[in-house]
């Protein structure tokens, strides 16, 4: 964007860079207002130190001694742009060179203040602290290849009854559905609906109320902790199989209440826009209650 300035002594042309549409880079983060990641007072009061430090009102010393503003936008040039124009003056002085190292004064203002990094030194040792990193050790994973499963259960004596029927009742605990009910026992967050599939297909136990209660801690984790609307696809295919279940097992009641309480939640706080889309593609099993 290009404008004209006039000043009573001359005339001259600014011009302002505006970003294109690809350089926006929009970021939406889950909020932090949640008991488990609020910070204590000791952990605010290590970042209020930190933050009044590294103030650059008060960051310099200028010739007399004073301290003043560092980093002052009208004394400080912009470092990508220099090292640009350095490029480009070497290489039209030096056609056959390579592009030099970067100024030393250039680097310069890409480095904090030697000043604020002493006085700072007991502020970062408490933000470190109050904060710390803990290592995670990763679970070893679990062994599922055909012969870990099929593995031998032991030598089997053929000439004994209680042997053949021991090893009789481990080849039935190695059917399929066996293998799927050990493996499935709770609604995960990597495919949601298929582990509520897996236990509501489970023939030997009646698993409905479990699944659906861990089904809607799932469908409220994936709405409530969702980054934007990351998860909202899959939380509506998770509400859509809710009702299915309690159509198919006759407990409209459970789905009905569960989704009253949903969109009390959400209409208190900033849903609402979410709410449309469930309506839109979602009804109550009627008969029990209704949505407005």
């Amino acid at each position: 964007r290009e404008s004209v300035t006039v000043v009573s002594l001359f005339q001259c042309l600014l011009f302002t860079q505006l970003p294109f549409m690809e350089d926006l880079r929009l970021f939406t983060f889950a909020s932090l207002d949640k008991k488990k990641l609020a910070a204590n007072d000791d952990q605010v009061q290590a970042v209020d130190d930190l933050i009044s430090g590294m103030d650059l009102t008060q960051a310099v010393r200028d010739e007399d001694g004073e301290l003043g503003e560092g980093l002052k936008p009208k004394n400080t040039f912009n470092p990508v742009l220099q090292r640009l124009y350095q490029c480009i003056q070497h290489r039209a002085l030096n056609p056959e060179d390579a592009l030099p190292e970067v100024d030393p004064l250039i680097a310069d203002c890409l480095k904090i203040p030697s000043a604020l990094v002493a006085a700072n030194e007991a502020a970062v040792e408490k933000v470190k602290a109050a904060f710390p990193l803990e290592k995670i050790e990763k679970k070893a994973k679990r062994d599922a290849s055909a012969a870990a499963v099929w593995k031998d259960t032991g030598s089997v004596d053929l000439d004994n009854p209680v042997s053949m029927a021991k090893r009789v009742r481990a080849d039935e605990s190695l059917s399929m559905a066996g293998i799927a009910r050990v493996q499935i026992r709770e609604v995960g967050t990597v495919d949601p609906l298929g582990d509520f599939k897996a236990l509501l297909g489970d023939q030997e136990v009646d698993l409905f109320d479990e699944a659906f209660s861990q089904m809607r801690k799932r469908v409220c984790q994936l709405i409530f902790d969702s980054l934007g609307d990351q998860y909202h696809g899959k939380a509506i295919e998770c509400l859509k199989a809710l009702r299915e279940a309690a159509v198919r097992f006759r407990e409209p009641a459970k789905f009905n209440d569960f989704s009253t309480e949903l969109k009390d939640r959400l209409l208190a706080g900033r849903g609402s826009d979410f709410w449309e889309k469930i309506k839109e593609g979602i009804s109550i099993i009627w008969g029990f209650s209704t949505w407005s």
